[in-house]
């Protein structure tokens, strides 16, 4: 994992990928460069963060914006899309902020850098995308892993899916890739595998709870690899998903 501090606040992770965590969210942008055009990866959370992050890109490039990637629908990540103006965002079909939405994948060569993004199933929510910046040996992952804090499982996640998305996601990675999370520095392949462990150990036990018959208080007041109050989202879904009255 190789990663260098550029001169205008952007970290660089490899001849073409590109970081930068912006407040007030602690959203992690990704910007790829290529010889004919860039992709910026997710575009913050109102127009005017937008035009601020279009503001950044510029201080890089002045090549054509290929497309925005949203890696998921949460606000933090899709609401600046229209200070791109006149650019497609791209991201899971299940998301209306995209113009350009994918069902498995989707892949666009930037000149010299080709650059695929796969859905690696529900997750985070059910259109998480994962940006893969091939020559780079660069994952853009999004909300699927998180550096700066715990994994967040929100009213719209998947508990007993994640962890089979993640394995995808440490498939495309090469053992010495560089993973960029959607809130946070980035990280290592062994980072991911760590936290995809903690995530079936979440969903694991949330099957064993409901099949207990516990109530989802009861489930809650167990010990857990989290801190319970995180993860009332996760067993209530979880619940749900397994056709368990949340009682």
């Amino acid at each position: 994992m190789s990663i260098a501090l550029t001169s205008h606040g952007w970290t660089q992770l490899g001849p073409h990928s590109y970081a930068r965590r912006y407040e007030p969210y602690d959203v992690t942008i990704g910007l790829i460069v290529g010889s004919d055009a860039l992709l910026v990866v997710d575009s913050r959370a109102s127009v005017a963060e937008g035009e601020e992050l279009l503001a950044d890109v510029r201080t890089l490039s002045d090549k054509p914006i290929r497309g925005v990637v949203n890696t998921h629908r949460h606000v933090d990540h899709t609401q600046g899309n229209a200070a791109f103006k006149g650019v497609d965002a791209i991201g899971h079909e299940t998301l209306d902020e995209v113009a350009i939405g994918l069902s498995s994948a989707w892949s666009t060569d930037l000149g010299d850098c080709l650059v695929e993004v796969v859905h690696p199933g529900a997750a985070h929510t059910a259109g998480d995308v994962v940006v893969k910046v091939v020559p780079d040996r660069v994952a853009y992952v999004g909300d699927l892993v998180e550096e700066s804090g715990p994994p967040a499982y929100g009213d719209d996640s998947y508990p007993l899916e994640w962890g089979a998305a993640l394995d995808l996601v440490v498939g495309l990675c090469e053992p010495e890739a560089t993973v960029v999370p959607g809130h946070g520095d980035a990280v290592d392949r062994d980072f991911v595998q760590e936290q995809r462990q903690t995530i079936l150990d979440v969903a694991n036990q949330i099957r064993a709870a409901a099949a207990a018959g516990m109530t989802i208080e009861d489930a809650l007041a167990q010990k857990w690899p989290l801190e319970p109050s995180l993860l009332e989202h996760a067993v209530r879904r979880g619940y749900e998903q397994l056709g368990v009255p949340a009682t």
